[in-house]
Parts: structure tokens; sequence; C-alpha cells
């Protein structure tokens, strides 16, 4: 990855604007367009027509856990060791989730920390636990617990009074979605309640406020975002209504002067198919399990004759010996391997019904090299399988089949994310999200530091 320019900016060169940063999670530039011919979302339609709002490129893998922390440190998740939202454990074939205290890289409060600057993040993903920071945290997915959720901790009793969640419950939403709804319109009120106190109330320089709620609707009901006469169609023009309203509030208590953009971490589209990749290593002899029940965990593969096995999304690790606990592998043998396993994929297709013949269900077979530099990309997976839109790749063990449907109907893009700057333009066609922190430093009148990857987007 190539550094972009970064000029060199002083605090005497800036007005010095507060810099006001929204994420909703997940929503697409093209979805965002539609909602707004639609009718759905008048608030943004009115900032569109004053700002710049394109379609950005996120990372790979386009998860939330490495998107947004790629957004707060501006460095490849080959300097920020975040790769995805859950690693294989080194010591034992486990897998532990990754939090904040995993993240090799500053973040942007401590940036903006470092010359004076003030921040306020809320539910910001992959920001817990929250740390002591010159300024206010409520830490964003995967938040386990309140009481390392929040700094500082004098502002526990105010969120909890107003029914704050750290996420929506949504195990059984197509199931119950009476249910889901309620929890989603109460985590949304309540975070659009916080985030407009905190602008009205609460001194800041940086303020960072997701709402990781529109990702959640559209991971289970991007089918009725696309189908007119769903039921639960209505209920999403509901939420998304609700979400306008809540950006409509916080612009009205924008100073002027103050600088906003806008943001989603990726984009999204739906799910046609579900795509077992570890069922295919199990049929080409890649991977051995010690038993046939579906869904086992890592630590139940067979390590003595397991070459290979893929965690989400798509990510293929070769069982290196010396690397993984009981690898197989010699590490003379990897390139080879990989290669091997690499060709085996490009010609794995699948049959669907909107094809007239089987097509492949990936665009993209990446190497780690391809995609990371840096001091942990050695973590990476050896192979990353970037797939054609529609196709959701899973890490499963034991799947019953190749391909399935389940009970998700959206699936995250590598492109289409939304991105959004009111009263400017962007000075490029296709912005990233490493450009994201260098631009907000110049924005607040920072330099930039060497080490960020990114170019700055606005003049």
């Amino acid at each position: 990855m190539k550094s972009g320019s970064k000029p060199s900016v002083t605090s005497d060169e800036l007005d010095m604007s507060r810099v006001v940063v929204l994420g909703l999670d997940g929503l697409p530039c093209s979805l965002l367009r539609r909602f707004i011919a639609d009718g759905w979302m008048p608030n943004m339609g009115r900032l569109v027509a004053e700002g710049d709002l394109t379609a950005m490129d996120t990372v790979y893998p386009p998860l939330s856990s490495v998107s947004w922390t790629t957004f707060f440190t501006g460095v490849n998740p080959g300097r920020h060791r975040i790769f995805g939202f859950f690693e294989a454990q080194v010591d034992e074939y486990g897998i532990w989730f990754q939090d904040l205290s995993e993240v090799k890289a500053p973040g942007l409060w401590e940036m903006a920390q470092a010359h004076g600057k003030r921040t306020i993040s809320i539910n910001l993903p992959g920001t817990y636990p929250a740390p002591p920071m010159n300024g206010v945290m409520v830490s964003g997915f995967v938040a386990q617990d309140w009481e390392r959720s929040v700094y500082p901790k004098m502002l526990r009793p105010m969120l909890e009074k107003i029914g704050y969640l750290l996420d929506v419950p949504c195990e059984n939403a197509t199931e119950e979605p009476e249910a889901f709804w309620r929890g989603a319109h109460q985590a949304l009120q309540a975070r659009s309640q916080t985030i407009a106190a905190l602008l009205e109330h609460e001194p800041f320089d940086l303020l960072i406020g997701v709402l990781t709620e529109t990702d959640r609707v559209q991971h289970f009901f991007f089918d009725a975002i696309e189908e007119p006469h769903h039921p639960q169609r209505a209920a999403v023009r509901d939420f998304y209504q609700r979400v306008d309203a809540a950006v409509g509030r916080w612009v009205s208590l924008l100073r002027p002067d103050d600088e906003l953009i806008i943001l989603a971490d990726h984009g999204f589209c739906r799910i046609e198919q579900e795509i077992f990749v570890n069922h295919w290593l199990q049929k080409h002899g890649y991977l051995s399990m010690q038993n046939s029940r579906p869904g086992a965990p890592l630590r139940e593969i067979d390590p003595a004759r397991s070459k290979a096995f893929a965690l989400d999304p798509g990510r293929i690790f070769i069982n290196v010996r010396g690397r993984q606990p009981d690898g197989c592998v010699d590490p003379r043998d990897v390139p080879a391997l990989t290669a091997e396993i690499e060709a085996g994929l490009r010609e794995w297709q699948v049959r669907v019904p909107w094809s007239p013949g089987p097509i492949s269900p990936w665009t993209h077979i990446f190497r780690a090299r391809d995609l990371y530099t840096g001091p942990w990309a050695h973590l990476s997976a050896d192979l990353i399988l970037h797939p054609r839109d529609g196709f959701d790749l899973k890490g499963r063990f034991n799947p019953p089949g190749p391909a399935s449907v389940g009970k998700l109907t959206g699936m995250h893009t590598f492109g289409d994310a939304m991105l959004y700057v009111r009263g400017k333009r962007w000075n490029t066609a296709v912005p990233r999200m490493l450009d994201i922190a260098p631009t907000l430093l110049q924005r607040l009148g920072l330099p930039v530091p060497p080490e960020l990857e990114g170019r700055v987007l606005l003049p």
C-alpha cells in the first residue's frame, strides 16, 4: 500500500472549526441515494444538495471491526493488527475476539490528545474497552459489559436512565421481528439522544457518533428493502425515517463553521447464497475434523491431518508447523501448497438459479502480501477470498454442503460505502477508508503523522 500526499499543516493555517463525524454503519451510497429519491430521508437529501456524496472503498475483508479500526488509525491491518472479528489462538486451536487492547496503532483520539484536542466518541466499533482519554467515550460493537464501556464512568447512570443499549438484541430478529424493532428503536433513540446532548452541552474538537442499527437492519431485512410487498417493508421505511430524523436533529445543533462528514464503514448487498469454504477444503483433503458434528469449533479439527482451515469471511490459514500450535505443513512447503489451494479455488464454481451456467463465488483471491504491509502482516490469513456480490463466505466447520441460505438476507461489500462532506467536494473519484484519518487531522489543523497511509481528501 502506498501513501498518498500529506501536506504539512500547522494550527495557524486552518480555521479551528470543530469536526463532527457521523457514522451510519454499512449504509451503501447507492441505497442512500435511493432512500432520498423515494422520500424516506429528506434531511439527508437536503444535506446532499449542499455537499458531496460519493461511494468509498473500504478494506479487505470488509468487516466493521477491520474497517472502523482502519478509520480511526489511518493504517492498514498489517499495522493495526485487526484482520477480523476474531482470530485463531497461537497456543491452541481456539478463537478469540479482538478488542481495542489488541490494536497496535494509536487512535484518532490519541493523535488529537497529543495536541491538546478533546474527542467525543459514541458507539464507534472496535473501541472496547473504553480507554481513559481527553474527552468522552462510549464503546461500540463488540462492547461486552457496561463496566468497561464508558469513560468517564460518571456518564453511565445517565445512559442507563435513558435506556441506552450497547447493541441491538437480534438473535431472533426474523422469528420475532416486533421484538427486534422495539430494540432497534430503543437503541436508535437512546444513541440519538446521547449524541445530541453531547453536541449541545459538551466541549469537543472532534466528535464521532455511530449508529450500528443500520447494519443490523440490513443484515436481517435487506430483502424487505428490495421487495415492495415484503411484510416488513413498512417497518424498514419507518426505521430509516427515524434515522433521518436523528441526523436532522444533530445537524440542527451544529455551529455554522462545524465541519460535517457522514460515512459508512462498508457497502451492503443482498445475500443470494452462503458459501462454506471449509466444505471445499474438507472435500479436497486439506481439512480433516475429529468428528462430523455440524458447526464444530476450530479446536475440533485434526491438526495432524489438516493442511488448511478457513475462518470468516473467506480467510484461509495454512496449518504451518511452528506457527500453528500443532501445524503439520513444513514451512518450506507453504508456497507450493498455497498456490495449489488457490488454483483449486479458482476452478470452484457453483450453480445458482439466476445464471445459465455455473459461476465462481469470488472475484479475487488475494495473498496476504497483496493487501497488507507492516509488522503484523505475518498474522494475516495466507489467502483472502473476496466474494462476488451476493455470495456470503462462511467459515463454518462440518457444514451440510457447499452452499445454503441462512437467516441473514444482507451482506457487506468492499465498494459502495457512503461518504459525504458538507459544503465541500472530495478531491478524488474513489476515496478509501484509509484516507479518512489524515483528512480529519487536517481539518482539525493538526499535522498528519508520516506513518498514516492515506491521502488528504479535502483542500
